[in-house]
C-alpha cells in the first residue's frame, strides 16, 4: 500500500479515509480530491498540480441519479495522463458526509452541493434575490 503524502493530509485525508482505502485501486490509481465542477468537467488535485479532469463511461452509464456523480470536496480513484496534465476518473471514494439540497418543483430529487465537508454556512442575501423556497431546498432533509 502506498504512503498517504502530506499534501493529500493537507487537503483533508484522514484516519477515516485511510482505514477505507483499497489498497489494489492505490497500486493502479491515484487518490486526489475533486476541487472543482463545471458540468461534465472536473478539477482534480493530489500530489501534483490541480489538473482537468473526466469521468469514465462505467460511471456515466451505471449512475441512477445525480448523488451517483463526483462533486466538490469528493475524493476519487484517478488515472493520471499526459506526463499528469489530464486525469480520467475511475471510482469514487465512499463520502463522510454529503451537502445537498431538494431540487426545484414537485420532483422529490437532490442537487449535490459538496461532500466530506465537516462545517457549511448557508448565506443568502435579503435583496431582491431573496427567496424563502430556495432557502427551504437548503435546509430540506430527505
Amino acid at each position: 500500500m502506498k504512503k498517504i503524502s502530506e499534501s493529500l493530509k493537507e487537503l483533508g485525508f484522514d484516519a477515516w479515509y485511510q482505514n477505507r482505502l483499497d489498497p489494489l485501486k492505490q497500486a493502479n490509481l491515484e487518490l486526489c480530491r475533486v476541487i472543482a465542477v463545471d458540468k461534465e468537467s472536473y478539477l482534480v488535485k493530489n500530489n501534483h498540480d490541480a489538473v482537468k479532469a473526466e469521468i469514465t463511461g462505467k460511471i456515466i452509464f451505471g449512475a441512477d441519479s445525480p448523488l451517483d456523480f463526483p462533486t466538490v470536496g469528493d475524493w476519487v480513484y484517478a488515472e493520471y495522463m499526459d506526463n499528469n496534465s489530464f486525469a480520467m476518473i475511475h471510482e469514487i471514494f465512499p463520502r463522510k458526509t454529503v451537502l445537498k439540497r431538494k431540487t426545484s418543483g414537485k420532483k422529490t430529487d437532490f442537487q449535490l452541493i459538496a461532500a466530506n465537508i465537516d462545517q457549511a454556512f448557508i448565506i443568502q442575501s435579503l435583496d431582491s434575490n431573496y427567496n424563502l423556497r430556495r432557502m427551504e431546498r437548503y435546509l430540506a432533509k430527505p
